[in-house]
């Protein structure tokens, strides 16, 4: 029975590795449903073998990025393996984010998304989602630059509407493969329009319902899989952030978005996972937008653990927080209501480079 090798992007955490990201493997079989097996192997292998791997691990594990990448970059000289070059650039591009290196990042996953000989669809829509996904983590414009300088990406971009040409751009990684977290971002761009203007598109409605059933189909592939950890509860904040949205507008036929909060801020203490920082921060924006300050304890509590190390809660929270003094992602409203609320929460963002003029 033929069966392609998939390597798929999903962000973990492992104790004994140390570490915040690592991309699994998977099977597809034409005759039967899609299947996975873990990254483990794979990973094992390259420490086994490859000595520039293991040396750049332990340096993205200090926060070394520069050195890490370097040797990244010296680890995929050391092997012509397919499956262990797109293990390898993967996790080069997790170096590369962290300090800037977005047009290095952004051309690794270009070359695997348009590899149609070495990599599968499953591996292709990862790098694109992937490219997506860093725009929304860092909200940084060089990464816009960066992904729709050339075709096909080029031919998303709608002027003057970011928000439409990475629905686009999630599109085409939906195209390729139903991955969860791009169904989302879709359905949250719906949502989005739905907020702005609850009457003139009432179809809305079922889009996001359908592409809410995609993505959950794909969760259900994915869950209770510790080695794609980060994938689903990342994918959960987002449908969580959808839900409650759709409640605000008074249709809670979508679910209980607290609930969801609560639970996913669960499950990163039950898959040991630190980096929840948007999590909390979308989870305390949503009880703000609907409660005000009658939740004002809860929200605090909620922001507390970001107050006191931000850092330890998600390396790209920091940047997301900078970057949102110009409104890049459309959430300066979201940090002033939350800095109006925590007074805590407002001291991060001023050590941030926010200035009083900036909350007015």
């Amino acid at each position: 029975m033929t069966r392609r090798i998939i390597i798929g992007l999903v962000l973990l955490s492992f104790t004994t590795l140390g570490v915040f990201g690592l991309w699994y493997l998977g099977f597809f079989q034409q005759t039967s449903p899609y299947r996975y097996q873990t990254a483990l192997d794979g990973y094992n292998q390259l420490t086994a073998d490859n000595p520039a791997f293991v040396s750049a691990i332990q340096l993205q594990k200090s926060g070394a990025y520069s050195s890490a990448g370097a040797q990244f970059r010296n680890a995929l000289a050391g092997t012509s393996n397919p499956v262990e070059q797109a293990v390898i650039k993967f996790w080069l591009v997790n170096a590369d984010e962290p300090i800037g290196n977005y047009a290095e990042a952004v051309s690794v996953l270009k070359e695997i998304a348009a590899d149609k000989n070495a990599y599968s669809l499953h591996t292709r829509a990862s790098a694109v989602q992937r490219m997506a996904w860093m725009f929304y983590r860092y909200g940084d414009p060089r990464i816009t630059e960066e992904i729709f300088k050339d075709e096909p990406y080029s031919d998303f971009v709608v002027k003057g509407d970011s928000s439409l040409t990475y629905r686009h751009l999630f599109e085409y990684a939906t195209s390729l493969y139903p991955l969860a977290l791009s169904e989302l971002y879709i359905a949250n761009w719906y949502s989005s329009q739905l907020a702005k203007d609850p009457v003139s598109h009432p179809e809305y409605k079922e889009i996001i319902r359908q592409k809410i059933k995609l993505a959950d189909s794909n969760l259900d592939q994915i869950r209770g899989d510790s080695t794609q950890a980060y994938m689903l509860v990342y994918s959960l904040e987002r449908r969580a952030i959808i839900v409650g949205r759709m409640t605000q507008l008074g249709d809670t036929s979508f679910g209980d978005p607290e609930k969801d909060f609560a639970d996913l801020l669960n499950l990163f203490s039950v898959y040991h996972l630190q980096y929840d920082a948007t999590t909390r921060f979308q989870y305390a924006v949503y009880l703000a937008r609907t409660f005000g300050t009658v939740r004002s304890t809860d929200i605090r509590d909620i922001l507390a653990p970001l107050n006191e190390d931000y850092e330890a809660h998600g390396i790209s929270f920091a940047s997301f927080l900078r970057n949102e003094r110009e409104n890049r992602l459309g959430a300066k409203n979201n940090v002033i209501l939350l800095a109006s609320i925590d007074p805590k929460f407002k001291q991060l963002v001023i050590s941030l480079g926010w200035t009083e003029a900036d909350f007015k």
